[in-house]
């Protein structure tokens, strides 16, 4: 049974919950009998990013049962988003939840499947979920759907999840962005695109909308280095592509590679480039700062784990949700690092967030305070 962006309600057929149940587990048997016609992939786990759902189905009074089955918390930036998650749930809005349980694939489908039913055994009310790809974890998530549990997709915006709203980071817009700001920083010669599959997000969209964008430009030649998600990963990729000439250009898929890809080149006594695609995040901010080359950078959006859980809490309210929400774009550059490098914390913080002064001090301070030195937090 699909999520539908125009519920309603007749008289004759009042949808409660224990009669969805019926309909969903009718629905999930009828697909296993070999007479029923065969079910596409957008039969089964349509995707629409229009309009709005109707969360009437699902409200209740607090305190509510909340699972998240997240991909793993393998960097920075899955560590922070986590952390607004629990911010959120056991500390922000802790009088509405009962229950919180956040389980780590550690990017293993096989294991997600087994998160995801570990928590509807746990019988929660709501599932936020970050999705590796792949059939059987969608199925996982028809099985949740079919359980009259709904379904918050974060991170990403094009898995074919069945879910009733999705929250993601606008990758598309980050992309066009970063490969508009390069075309006019280098006009002509080679760029170099770094990227890693493995990343937060929808990595496909933002390759995509790079490459579209760089097309436009003929006099710019642009190679592809595909890489490990991590500062090492991108410095071994970059730094082995050196050797094949002059790069005039960076565009990186986020802070963690744009780190790695500076410190490639300036290991190997080359000069850097403009460098599109930096983040909030205080290790690029610090190397930026570094060799001070000119760059162009976005809030990372580790705040989206506290979203999320407020997300969660109108569906159980009841309350009418965007089938997708996509979070605003933060944009600034090597002009404007002043208020959002922090000397004070380590590398692992993002600037952008939402997370209490205590929550940043327990997780990022490395020092006391200086006397007069810029807040610590920028929400």
């Amino acid at each position: 049974m699909a999520y539908s962006r125009h519920h309603t309600r007749s008289p004759a057929r009042r949808c409660t919950r224990r009669a969805f149940l019926q309909l969903a587990a009718g629905a999930s048997f009828a697909l296993l009998l070999p007479t029923c016609r065969e079910q596409t992939e957008a039969d089964r786990w349509p995707i629409t990013c229009e309009g709005w759902n109707d969360t009437r189905l699902f409200q209740k009074p607090p305190p509510w049962r909340l699972g998240r089955s997240t991909r793993g918390d393998i960097s920075p930036w899955m560590v922070q988003f986590t952390a607004h998650a629990e911010y959120a749930a056991r500390e922000k809005y802790r009088e509405h939840f009962a229950h919180y349980r956040s389980i780590a694939a550690n990017w293993d489908p096989d294991k997600q499947i087994e998160d995801v039913r570990a928590m509807l055994s746990d019988d929660i009310d709501l599932l936020l979920v970050d999705p590796l790809p792949g059939a059987a974890v969608q199925q996982a998530l028809a099985e949740t759907q079919a359980r009259g549990v709904p379904t918050i997709v974060t991170s990403t915006a094009t898995i074919a999840a069945p879910c009733l709203s999705r929250i993601y980071a606008a990758d598309g817009q980050r992309g066009t962005e970063s490969a508009n700001w390069m075309v006019h920083a280098v006009t002509s010669g080679r760029v170099v695109v770094v990227y890693s599959a493995q990343a937060a997000g929808d990595v496909n969209v933002w390759l995509s909308a790079v490459q579209r964008r760089l097309a436009e430009q003929p006099s710019i030649t642009v190679d592809l280095a595909a890489c490990p998600w991590s500062v090492s990963g991108a410095q071994q990729r970059v730094g082995a592509m050196a050797r094949d000439g002059t790069m005039n250009g960076i565009i990186a898929l986020d802070g963690v590679l744009a780190r790695g890809a500076v410190l490639a080149l300036t290991e190997n006594g080359l000069p850097v480039p403009p460098v599109a695609g930096g983040d909030d995040w205080n290790g690029w901010l610090r190397t930026a700062r570094e060799f001070g080359m000119p760059f162009l950078g976005f809030g990372a959006g580790t705040n989206m784990g506290l979203t999320c859980v407020e997300l969660a809490m109108q569906v159980l309210s009841g309350k009418a949700v965007a089938a997708c929400s996509e979070l605003p774009l933060r944009v600034f550059d090597h002009t404007s690092t002043g208020p959002v490098y922090q000397a004070d914390l380590s590398d692992h913080y993002y600037a952008f967030n939402e997370l209490p002064a205590a929550w940043v001090d327990r997780m990022f301070r490395t020092s006391a305070p200086r006397a007069g030195s810029a807040p610590n937090r920028i929400a």
